[in-house]
């Protein structure tokens, strides 16, 4: 009797730690004179989130809310000496309840265990790219996280909702109705929205002046909607391209929407981008992408660049025009 009382005893602080969306991390090095400091980064509604734990006698902590499964990045800076090139980092996932750190002295060889998400993480990295073995992951294991991973692999750069729709469907109903299931679910719904010949979703975004633009107020005229960021590489050569078009069309009923997906925190990089690719058209920003109703979500905007060119009734008529093949469209179109 004494031990099932223990028993219980045990498991009521764990139920309750488990019901509460928080994480706790406990570390530990082999070596108890280790010290320095643990951090931890990670990317949420369009910001970089820092964290720091010190390391003293060779144990650290972290802990705090969580909404849902988050990977993060973690570095370790020794106070001991440092050998230039070499970074003791490594990837891996925070989940409601206790992760521990075991560690002999690196953080990128340490063992983990506690949250079995870690253990779901390595073994969905072992499957590879093939669609194949992620379709069979996501049939075999229709209740993990790594399902919504696997999903965007499959459905590509560009969405490809035919893909992916159907295994989407076989999920558990737990993963479905997850906070990442409703977002999944709205990506499907946002890719079926703005297939062509569909009309094109309202969105209302800031300008560089932080006055809000709505899409709805170029209706009457034909406009691509061209999603990029200042740092996006293939974004920035293929803005000649555009303007090249736009140069060409402006005067007959032609304009564009230059749709940013740069963070708040790189404002400044993002003007002086429109000012270095000499785009004289209106340009806004979404830097969230966990707002429901910003531009980039609506559009299910994966990858950049992208862009949607829509005619003067609101309706989509073409997507992801590159190069000549804008001027081509519009050559076709406007007569």
């Amino acid at each position: 009797m004494k031990r099932l009382v223990t028993t219980a005893l045990i498991l009521i602080p764990l139920l309750g730690w488990a019901q509460n969306n928080t994480y706790q991390v406990k570390g530990k090095f082999a070596a108890a004179g280790k010290n320095g400091k643990v951090y931890i980064n990670y990317y949420k509604g369009g910001k970089t989130v820092r964290d720091s734990a010190e390391v003293k006698n060779g144990a650290f902590e972290f802990k705090g809310p969580l909404e849902g499964p988050q990977q993060v990045y973690m570095v370790f800076n020794s106070n001991g000496p440092k050998v230039k090139g070499q970074t003791d980092a490594r990837s891996l996932y925070l989940d409601k309840g206790l992760i521990i750190i075991d560690a002999v002295d690196s953080i990128k060889t340490a063992l983990i265990s506690g949250a079995s998400i870690n253990a779901e993480y390595e073994k969905y990295k072992a499957l590879g790219k093939s669609e194949d073995a992620l379709s069979n992951f996501i049939k075999q294991n229709h209740d993990s996280y790594f399902c919504f991973e696997a999903l965007q692999k499959i459905a590509g750069s560009y969405f490809d909702v035919t893909k992916v729709e159907s295994l989407f469907s076989g999920l558990s109903a737990k993963n479905r109705n997850s906070k990442a299931g409703k977002a999944f679910a709205a990506s499907i719904e946002a890719s079926k929205s703005t297939a062509v010949g569909k009309i094109a979703p309202e969105f209302t975004q800031m300008n560089t002046e932080n006055k809000p633009v709505k899409l709805s107020d170029f209706r009457g005229q034909y406009v691509l909607v061209d999603f990029w960021a200042s740092w996006c590489g293939p974004c920035r050569a293929e803005n000649p391209k555009v303007l090249k078009a736009y140069n060409a069309f402006k005067d007959k009923n032609f304009t564009v929407l230059g749709v940013s997906v740069d963070q708040e925190k790189d404002r400044d990089k993002w003007l002086k981008a429109i000012k270095d690719d000499g785009m004289p058209w209106i340009q806004v920003v979404d830097s969230n992408n966990d707002d429901p109703k910003g531009a980039g979500n609506l559009y299910a905007i994966k990858a950049i660049p992208s862009n949607f060119l829509i005619d003067p009734q609101g309706k989509i008529i073409a997507k992801n025009l590159r190069g000549e093949a804008l001027e081509k469209k519009l050559a076709e179109v406007i007569k």
